[in-house]
């Protein structure tokens, strides 16, 4: 016969830490920040000398530049307008109130166009618009898309 079971006694020491295991394998490939950034004219008609935004176009350029939350590189960008210029009409990409080489052209007779093998950089916190030129925009609505890669 067995007597009755005694208290539980006090905890042990904390044993010393194990030896390291081995280095897993590599994990699966992140992605490539590969995005865009789209302006539009949000239905208004396109006008010489003015600044594209998100919805927007206007004469004063702070009103419709757009901050971007990641340092990246414009590859490519595309342009579009409703109806077709008379005359060639490029376009811009403007990073903080200044030119980029990233520009977009309507030829004459078209409504859209592309350019592409860019390798423009934008860092975080900068403001980006599209400025329309200063003659040959259709007066009509508009929009703009560039590609960012890493």
């Amino acid at each position: 016969m067995s007597g009755a079971t005694g208290a539980t006694g006090a905890a042990g020491a904390t044993g010393s830490t194990g030896a390291t295991g081995a280095t897993g394998t590599e994990g699966k490939a992140g992605t490539n920040l590969a995005g865009e950034i789209g302006f539009s004219t949000g239905g208004g008609n396109l006008a010489n000398k003015e600044f594209v935004g998100l919805g927007a176009s206007n004469t004063s350029e702070g009103k419709v530049q757009q901050i971007i939350s990641v340092t990246a590189h414009v590859t490519a960008m595309r342009c579009y307008a409703e109806k077709a210029p008379g005359a060639a009409a490029v376009f811009t990409l403007r990073d903080n109130a200044s030119a980029t080489a990233a520009t977009c052209t309507i030829a004459s007779g078209v409504n859209s166009g592309s350019t592409t093998g860019l390798n423009v950089e934008i860092k975080a916190g900068d403001l980006l618009d599209v400025a329309t030129p200063a003659a040959g925009t259709s007066n009509s609505p508009g929009s703009f898309s560039v590609a960012i890669g890493p």
